[in-house]
């Protein structure tokens, strides 16, 4: 199905007033949640990727929706083993479609122990 909307008709606000950092690996040691408002971003989605995995069905509705995954993040700040945690509206593909994004987020590298995880919020809505 040709997608609807173009990357400049579409907003998704994966978390306002989120820092992107330059790296830096030294520091104390990061081993437990990260509060996203906390979290120092590297790189995230654009919105010819956003674009790409808005549910087909929602943008068909022009509907809007949330999402939220928790990742585990490595030493270099890369997210793996993210799973979803919450979406809103339920069953419209907004969760699977954060899932899809979730390599494009990278958090700057620091020293982040095994037990580090970050969850990241999405309000996904389409711009009239």
């Amino acid at each position: 199905m040709r997608k609807l909307w173009s990357a400049a008709a579409l907003s998704a606000v994966w978390l306002a007033g989120c820092q992107t950092a330059p790296p830096t690996s030294a520091g104390p040691l990061i081993d437990g949640p990260i509060p996203a408002k906390n979290a120092r971003w590297a790189a995230h989605p654009d919105g010819p990727q956003l674009a790409a995995v808005y549910p087909a069905h929602a943008q068909h509705l022009h509907l809007g929706g949330q999402s939220r995954i928790r990742c585990q993040v490595l030493p270099s700040g890369k997210l793996i083993g993210c799973v979803l945690v919450s979406e809103s509206p339920p069953g419209e593909g907004f969760g699977h479609a954060e899932l899809q994004l979730a390599p494009f987020f990278q958090l700057a590298p620091a020293n982040f122990g095994p037990n580090a995880t970050v969850e990241v919020p999405v309000r996904w809505q389409l711009r009239n």
